[in-house]
């Protein structure tokens, strides 16, 4: 198990649902429900993922090892839950950026590219004749993706 799965699959799910509400007039109830949909698939793949672990840690002679916190995958202390989220958001932003991609160059590239898009998109879809639910969700969604995309700092 990689935990940066869970971030990638997530991201896609909050991703594929703003293309669904800016390509086309899907309603706002289905693309909720289909949200509802992706985060418990999330949750249910996170708990066999879980529950198998500790069935073969039981077996093994080995255990996890504490890289990145894989060893306390699972083990969330609601105390810290505030701060984490904030994590997510410096992460998303760069402001807090760590890892090996830490080069100034690189976070000036991202950066730029992710303002842009942000004002290309936003700007064709204030311009775009879709219901205000659909935009509306389609912030929610926005403010969302920092979470989706760093969802590993969470757990």
């Amino acid at each position: 198990y990689y935990q940066a799965y869970l971030s990638v699959a997530a991201t896609l799910f909050v991703a594929i649902m703003m293309i669904s509400l800016y390509r086309s007039d899907d309603k706002v109830a289905d693309v909720f429900m289909r949200g509802v949909k992706y985060v418990v698939s999330l949750l249910a793949g996170f708990a066999l993922y879980l529950v198998l672990n500790k069935i073969f840690m039981n077996f093994s002679t080995q255990s996890v090892v504490s890289y990145q916190g894989a060893d306390t995958l699972g083990k969330l202390e609601i105390t810290k839950l505030p701060r984490k989220f904030i994590e997510c958001y410096l992460h998303f932003f760069y402001i807090k950026w760590n890892g090996i991609n830490v080069t100034k160059g690189m976070w000036a590239l991202v950066i730029v590219a992710v303002l842009a898009a942000a004002i290309v998109i936003a700007k064709n879809f204030i311009k775009k004749e879709a219901p205000i639910a659909n935009k509306l969700l389609f912030l929610l969604l926005c403010a969302i993706l920092p979470i989706a995309v760093n969802l590993e700092y969470l757990f």
